[in-house]
């Protein structure tokens, strides 16, 4: 019988632009863990989600999309 060693968590999201099709921004990433003896890879997987979280977080701060400056009078 084969043993799971390791797990392998992705995760994608889209930020679609309202109306401008080619301004779509797309941030993935994944993050793999290796699971821990007496450790099922259910819970591998779920001790991944934090991480992975994270850094997708991150990297949306770091190149989100910059809101129009809006004119007042």
């Amino acid at each position: 019988m084969a043993k799971v060693t390791h797990v392998t968590v992705g995760l994608r999201r889209l930020y679609r632009h309202p109306w401008i099709d080619f301004e779509n921004f797309t941030i993935e990433g994944s993050v793999t863990v290796e699971v821990e003896p007496g450790e099922t890879p259910a819970e591998a997987a779920a001790k991944s989600f934090p991480i992975l979280r994270e850094q997708m977080i991150e990297t949306y701060k770091q190149f989100k999309p910059k809101k129009a400056e809006s004119k007042t009078t």
